[in-house]
Order: C-alpha cells, then structure tokens, then sequence
C-alpha cells in the first residue's frame, strides 16, 4: 500500500519539526534551569556577605562600646581625683585628668558615629555624669563633681545595651 502523495509529504516536515521543537523546548527548559541555579547561588552570596558585613559591624561596635566604658570609667576617676586638686574652673588641670577627658570625647564621637541609636542615647546619659568632655578654646576646664550613683546607673545601663547589641546570641538577662 503505498502512501498519498500529501501524507508523503508532511512526513519529512513532521520528522524535522518535531525534534527541533524538542530541541528548542528542552533548551529553554536548560536555561531556565541554569537561571534559577545563578539566581540562587547570587541570593546566597548576598546573604553570606551581609551575615560577613553585620558580624564585623558587630564586632567593631563590641570594640567601640568596651572603649567607651573603659574611658568612661577612667575619665570619672579622674574626674574625682582632680577634683580634691582643682577649684571647679581649673585653669591648669592634671595631665591624668584631661587625658582621661580626651579619650572619653573620642570613644563618645565613635559611639555616635557607628552606635545604635539607643546606644548614642545612652552614651548621652553617662556623659551628663560627668565633667564636660569638650576643650575649651581658652585651655580652662569645668571640673564638676561625679556622682557615683548616678554614673553607675548610667553606666551600667550602656552595660545592657553592649550585652544586647554585641552577642550573636543575647543573653536572656541582658
């Protein structure tokens, strides 16, 4: 039985056809594929990175805020002591003093630059405690009295938010 000259010639057309259209259906499939693959392996490198980039953030804000309690608490022995030495305008003021007070204003500049915002807050509460930090133009220092109290307050309240900020994972009594 032989074929109709119109079936004998979509055949030819048919065994072209489709195949390509297989081809060209299974190359799309493939890029969509390898699209999905390069879109995932993007979305895991930005989330690797920003995980990399707060850890740092973190750890630097760790520093800056241990450098800030630690001049804090320097500045305010000093403060005391200079305090027994000085009248409260001290036109000459101990060298341990504004040391002190000089490192104090560089780690309270730090922490408004790269803190949060309720730890630039509470860094403001624990320099109300304290003498004022800024030079003067004149050399002139104000020497005020620290309360203990108040500073220790203040300080441990900073305390907590180092607690909270800095550990991956916060203790719950921070």
């Amino acid at each position: 039985m032989s074929q109709s000259p119109e079936v004998r010639s979509r055949t030819p057309i048919t065994q072209v056809v489709v195949p390509l259209l297989v081809v060209i259906v299974s190359s799309l499939f493939a890029y969509r594929i390898a699209d999905l693959n390069i879109q995932t392996a993007r979305r895991q490198q930005t989330e690797e990175f920003e995980s990399r980039r707060l850890d740092e953030a973190r750890a630097k804000r760790g520093d800056i805020y241990q450098r800030f309690l630690e001049s804090a608490n320097r500045f305010a022995v000093a403060a005391l002591k200079a305090e027994t030495e000085c009248p409260r305008i001290c036109p000459s003021p101990p060298g341990e003093f504004q040391t002190a007070r000089f490192e104090f204003q560089g780690s309270l500049n730090e922490v408004y630059i790269h803190g949060s915002a309720e730890a630039l807050d509470k860094s403001r509460a624990v320099a109300a405690t304290l003498p004022p930090s800024l030079g003067s133009l004149t050399g002139e220092v104000t020497i005020t009295r620290v309360d203990g109290s108040l500073f220790t307050n203040a300080y441990r309240e900073f305390l907590s938010i180092l607690c909270r900020e800095i550990p991956a994972k916060p203790r719950t009594e921070c």
